[in-house]
């Protein structure tokens, strides 16, 4: 028997860890082992495959072209066992409503994400996650989750393994509690005198970009009263008063039902934009009706 009769799965599950991960200091958290011992894992598996797996950049681990082919029959076993996990739980019970696994990216206010799950909850069983988009995606990749709905475009790295199917997109917009009114009538250049509430980076990377670009576009700097990886805590932040507040159109209809509170303006070309991301060749019969919630939502700039 050659080594490639059959493959040690543990090894195979290390590897597939590992190359979701990118790095071999995650993956070894992930699987709380040593770094060493989950690199002595791989070079086994590297012996018995007799090519290398990964390229070795810094403390990054790049696949081969062996590696990529072997990461998908990867993904398509350990598909296969958890489903196998899961058949195993039901032990004869009646079939229950199929389960959608859904992550909710910080950066996607519950203004859109709420009517988009409400959309796709009549014959599913939603379970539902918030959190940083990468951590949603390690998730998606590992099959912990069948869906992850973000502001944050593609990586063009990822394209082999998930696929990014837009929702829409809509405008970015301004607006602040009715002790900082003055500044509507003379937008955008007495934002300068407003304390500013935005989103963290980290968060909404595209949303901050478009608002610092703004901001230098008009040689506006602003007093930034605070930075927010939770959108429902900034505009709470923003309803007392504490500074103008940067929001993508969207949650408009909030803010407009809420007393006190006025629209100072727009940021001209900016614009954000939504996505659903599944893996590559996954069904997720949802998805239309997730298109079609977007569609129906008065508040988005399509």
């Amino acid at each position: 028997m050659n080594g490639r009769d059959w493959l040690n799965y543990h090894h195979l599950q290390y590897f597939w860890i590992t190359a979701h991960e990118g790095s071999l200091t995650r993956a070894s958290q992930r699987l709380r082992l040593a770094p060493s011992t989950v690199s002595a894992q791989l070079r086994q598996l590297e012996t018995a495959v007799g090519r290398p797996l990964f390229q070795r950049r810094g403390r990054g681990m790049l696949l081969t072209d062996t590696g990529r082919m072997v990461l998908e029959y990867a993904d398509e076993i350990f598909s296969v066992g958890q489903a196998l996990c899961a058949a195993l739980e039901d032990d004869g019970a009646p079939p229950a409503a199929p389960v959608l696994r859904v992550g909710v990216a910080d950066g996607v206010p519950g203004a859109l994400s709420a009517p988009l799950l409400a959309a796709t909850s009549a014959d599913v069983r939603l379970v539902c996650r918030r959190g940083g988009v990468d951590e949603l995606l390690a998730d998606l990749a590992l099959r912990r989750l069948d869906l992850v709905l973000t502001d944050r475009s593609g990586d063009p790295a990822a394209a082999t393994v998930m696929v990014y199917h837009p929702l829409g997109s809509c405008g970015v917009e301004i607006w602040a509690h009715d002790r900082f009114s003055r500044v509507g009538g003379d937008f955008p250049s007495g934002m300068a005198s407003t304390p500013l509430l935005v989103p963290t980076v980290a968060a909404q990377p595209r949303l901050r970009r478009e608002v610092d670009a703004f901001l230098l576009r008009h040689g506006i700097q602003p007093t930034i009263a605070g930075e927010f990886s939770d959108s429902a805590l900034m505009l709470r932040c923003a309803r007392e008063g504490v500074g103008a507040v940067v929001i993508s159109g969207v949650q408009h209809d909030e803010l407009r039902s809420t007393p006190g509170m006025s629209h100072l303006g727009d940021l001209e070309v900016a614009s954000v934009h939504y996505f659903a991301v599944t893996i590559k060749g996954q069904e997720v019969p949802t998805l239309a009706r997730l298109r079609a919630a977007v569609s129906r939502l008065s508040a988005m700039r399509m």
